[in-house]
């Protein structure tokens, strides 16, 4: 899966998110004085539940929007998506025909229906389970790609930072992720350096520079540097 289409699953899920929360914790605001169904599964006010929520999905936006997509913030959003899938699910079980019936009081706040407020919660939470499997797989796919070697690893000329990328995407020009300085993708060049203890020639990435390893001639340990 592209990186780009990573990016917008994340942003997009860390967006939904917040509104998720902004609507849940109006919802629990306006509908305080009005009569709702308890929760069928925790058996405490809708009015609690929606403030709980709120403050969940709160937490995990600003926490998905806080940084690039990584398996982790996947991960958090799943987890998310998946516990209130099961949450969900639970209600049905008990009785519930759809989420419509548990929403009242946001129907009220916004002047929806409650089917109307019931197809808008599904949307949302089937968008928030697909989007973050979908990304768990993509970024899982990625780790992969760099582990077999279909990566590329460049130093940024102007900040020195660290750039990954795909070996299909050689010649393209982007920002850099670090300095923004728009830079060429191109295969990573070789330095060389002579070992100080048995004197043989050592090639290695730019990125490499400062890392400590054993000379592939002599086995003593030594810091990869440019040559003088």
């Amino acid at each position: 899966m592209p990186s780009n289409t990573i990016r917008f699953l994340n942003s997009f899920a860390g967006g939904l998110l917040l509104a998720v929360a902004a609507a849940l914790f109006f919802s629990s605001r306006v509908g305080a004085d009005i009569v709702l169904p308890r929760d069928p599964i925790f058996a405490i006010s809708i009015g609690h539940l929606f403030s709980i929520l709120s403050g969940i999905c709160l937490g995990v936006a600003l926490f998905t929007l806080s940084g690039k997509p990584t398996f982790t913030r996947a991960m958090v959003i799943a987890w998310l998506a998946t516990n209130l899938a099961a949450y969900c699910l639970g209600c049905l079980w008990n009785g519930g025909h759809s989420l419509g019936g548990y929403l009242g009081s946001f129907s009220d706040a916004f002047g929806v229906s409650a089917a109307t407020a019931g197809i808008m919660a599904e949307a949302a939470l089937a968008y928030l389970v697909l989007a973050s499997y979908f990304m768990l797989i993509g970024l899982w796919l990625q780790n992969r790609r760099v582990a077999s070697g279909d990566y590329l690893k460049i130093s940024c000329p102007s900040c020195g930072g660290h750039v990954t990328f795909a070996s299909q995407n050689l010649g393209q020009r982007i920002p850099c992720p670090h300095c923004k300085a728009v830079i060429m993708l191109r295969k990573p060049d070789l330095l060389k350096m002579t070992c100080c203890f048995c004197k043989e020639h050592i090639e290695f990435p730019a990125h490499a520079l400062g890392q400590k390893i054993s000379c592939p001639h002599c086995k003593m340990d030594i810091t990869l540097k440019e040559s003088a």
